[in-house]
């Protein structure tokens, strides 16, 4: 008679305590898998290779054309060589942001394995927001980033204008002009691609009547946020990219990987775990020490959504 095997959720290896400290590199593997693609700023900015020096060089407003047009050449004759206009010249310095996980004596011999992780989590958590934070505070205080002002009411008011003012800042972005040559036609040429709101804001827009008015009777209406409960993951041919981390009354558009960059001088590390015997501890600390800029700061336009 053939038997039939019954399993439940609690069978296989468990982690222990006592093992992850046993494998010195067994937090790091698990802190590394917890915050692979967790950061935002690796999702909006260029990486711009690697820093020694702990300072990023880098042009600001550059010009995305040349000075000169292209010359009719003659048969045989030498082909004029051009260079572009070179942008402001700025520098932005690296910041090292470290915490350090500690597993207590008590936790091994008492196999709390739950307050382990939960600290892990608590800490993957904590360096996503210092990073997403310095990010934002640095958009939103950048004086070349243009703003655009809502044509109604404030997003979280009566009658908001949510599609029109996406729109409005998609042709500031797609319009911008260089600031450095004056000419009537050095458009920058950017292509906007990527909205960035708050979470509240996503909450907000959601339950907005106006912004969901355009599923009804429209091919898109199994797609209406009334019934999925969630916004799609393009809005107006914009990628939606949401945060917990920035400020609820602005909302960017942009177009990603362009705006900037991010240099690591020391990429996302976790060290081995090892023993503090004078605290009866062993700890894990997790560091990140990197530099981000705006080069092109007109790539984005600022939606002042609660103005």
């Amino acid at each position: 008679m053939a038997t039939t095997t019954v399993q439940y959720s609690n069978q296989g290896p468990r982690i222990t305590v006592n093992a992850m400290i046993k494998d010195p590199l067994l937090v790091r593997a698990r802190m590394l898998r917890m915050m692979d693609q967790q950061f935002i700023m690796e999702a909006l900015l260029r990486n711009v290779g690697g820093t020694n020096s702990g300072v990023i060089q880098y042009e600001e407003s550059s010009p995305q054309f040349l000075a000169e047009e292209p010359m009719v050449v003659a048969e045989a004759g030498e082909i004029p060589l051009a260079m572009g206009a070179e942008g402001l010249w700025k520098a932005a310095a690296t910041v090292k942001l470290a915490r350090g996980l500690m597993i207590t004596r008590e936790q091994r011999d008492r196999n709390r394995f739950d307050l382990v992780q939960m600290n892990m989590n608590r800490l993957r958590n904590t360096m996503i927001r210092a990073w997403e934070t310095r990010l934002f505070n640095m958009l939103n205080t950048h004086p070349s980033v243009p703003t655009v002002a809502t044509g109604g009411d404030p997003w979280t008011g009566a009658a908001p204008t949510i599609r029109a003012d996406i729109m409005s800042a998609i042709q500031v972005v797609a319009e911008a002009k260089s600031t450095t040559t004056g000419g009537a036609n050095d458009y920058l040429g950017f292509n906007p691609d990527t909205l960035v709101i708050s979470t509240r804001t996503a909450y907000t827009m959601l339950g907005n009547a106006a912004f969901v008015d355009i599923y009804k009777a429209s091919p898109l209406v199994t797609r209406s946020p009334v019934y999925t409960g969630q916004l799609e993951r393009e809005v107006q041919g914009l990628t939606l990219m949401t945060s917990r981390f920035m400020p609820d009354d602005v909302a960017y558009v942009l177009e990603r990987n362009t705006i900037g960059g991010y240099s690591d001088e020391r990429p996302l590390t976790v060290t081995p775990t090892r023993e503090d015997p004078d605290r009866e501890c062993w700890r894990s600390d997790i560091i990140r020490r990197t530099g981000m800029f705006l080069d092109q700061p007109q790539a984005a336009a600022k939606i002042l959504i609660s103005v």
